[in-house]
């Protein structure tokens, strides 16, 4: 990867902030709510994925990682984000052979259909060495902290629990490559103005790694989905 913006304005590692403002994607006027578990998440995670170096040769192992986002709660099909991502890259000629991991399967019309989603899940509650221990996997989907604002933790407890997991994650799989999602919008004010100092929390957590061997992007779609709702 290079230390320059692509065509999508996304910024390649070196830039822990990602830009996802450039993304021309479709948007379909649903609910608030529907958007953040469907339609734009996934086709930033597309972007994201398109960006990694997916080899022509050796098949990646993406492990969507998170809660009920992840699990697909609440979309028609059962699958969320992970049946457009997948069909996004399987479309894309330059996007190379890849396989979803995990122990979980739900979907419907999703051929590629592991996840580790936990609907409900607090940050702490993911045993990610588990999972990676029954799943290797390259590229981690991280989208993780929504349930912790609901449940009254502060922010800052929030983003130190997300650091937390983070390094907990590197160590497990060093060399894997960890997509960390901002926690996306919620309906109610005050619980929105905590996503929103979590999500100020995270650069930090990205560009305090960057000077390490860790591979780690932060992926702006709160502000996505802000400004396109």
């Amino acid at each position: 990867l290079f230390n320059q913006r692509d065509s999508f304005g996304f910024a390649r590692r070196g830039e822990a902030r990602m830009n996802c403002i450039h993304l021309k994607a479709p948007m379909r006027k649903h609910s608030l709510r529907q958007q953040h578990k469907l339609e734009a998440f996934c086709v930033l995670l597309f972007a994201f994925c398109f960006l990694l170096p997916l080899s022509s040769f050796a098949q990646n192992r993406i492990m969507p990682l998170g809660n009920s986002i992840t699990e697909g709660t609440g979309s028609t099909h059962g699958g969320g984000y992970r049946l457009r991502l997948y069909e996004h890259l399987i479309a894309d000629e330059n996007v190379g052979p890849f396989d979803f991991v995990g122990r979980f399967r739900n979907g419907f019309g999703l051929e590629d259909k592991e996840h580790e989603g936990h609907p409900g899940f607090l940050v702490t509650q993911l045993t990610v060495e588990n999972y990676l221990r029954d799943n290797t996997a390259e590229i981690i989907l991280l989208e993780i902290g929504t349930n912790d604002i609901a449940s009254g933790r502060t922010a800052e407890q929030v983003a130190t629990d997300i650091a937390n997991l983070v390094d907990r994650i590197h160590a497990a799989e060093p060399d894997a490559s960890i997509l960390l999602g901002q926690l996306l919008p919620q309906i109610e004010t005050s619980k929105d103005i905590e996503v929103d100092r979590v999500n100020a929390l995270l650069p930090e957590v990205v560009n305090s790694r960057l000077s390490g061997d860790y591979r780690i992007y932060l992926v702006e779609h709160n502000r996505f989905f802000k400004e396109n709702s």
